[in-house]
């Protein structure tokens, strides 16, 4: 039995697949992240101050065309989401567990080089919304990421 776990062991390492350090370091990052929102949501709701990613609520929202060029947002531009509020604070702490999974998976894919799709967004004035990409705008932030490739839609 030992013999066949070092089998794939190798096998796996042999395939790209065995390295765990970049899921290892995505799941320490993702829990410091997830204290952080949650902490900053205690203090906000103690002090009485906002803390969530804005919404556009009933704002209209333009058809959802997408331009076709891929364009760099500064991070610190993106202030709020078109659905996924609740599950961020201001800053793109991810606030619930049910985030863990998707999150560690796009960190892991980020720290490895993978590309990933740009995110999608709508402009208002000066800021942007998020209406894809909720998780890799988490990520980008966590790891100190000051743009990330966009379309801009709406």
């Amino acid at each position: 039995m030992y013999t066949n776990l070092n089998l794939s062991l190798n096998t796996s390492i042999h395939l790209g697949l065995g390295d765990d350090s970049y899921r290892y370091e995505a799941v320490k990052v993702f829990n410091q992240v997830l204290n952080r929102g949650r902490l900053r949501q205690f203090w906000a709701r103690l002090l009485g101050k906002p803390n969530r990613l804005q919404t556009l609520g009933s704002q209209p929202v333009a058809s959802h065309r997408t331009t076709s060029q891929i364009v760099s947002v500064a991070i610190n531009q993106i202030k709020g989401s078109l659905g996924r509020s609740n599950d961020f604070d201001a800053s793109f702490n991810p606030l619930h567990e049910r985030s863990r999974s998707r999150w560690i998976s796009v960190a892991a894919a980020m720290r490895q080089h993978v590309p990933l799709p740009p995110v999608e967004l709508l402009q208002v004035g000066d800021s942007f919304f998020v209406r894809d990409g909720h998780h890799r705008i988490s990520v980008a932030r966590a790891f100190g990421q000051e743009a990330i490739e966009a379309y801009i839609v709406g």
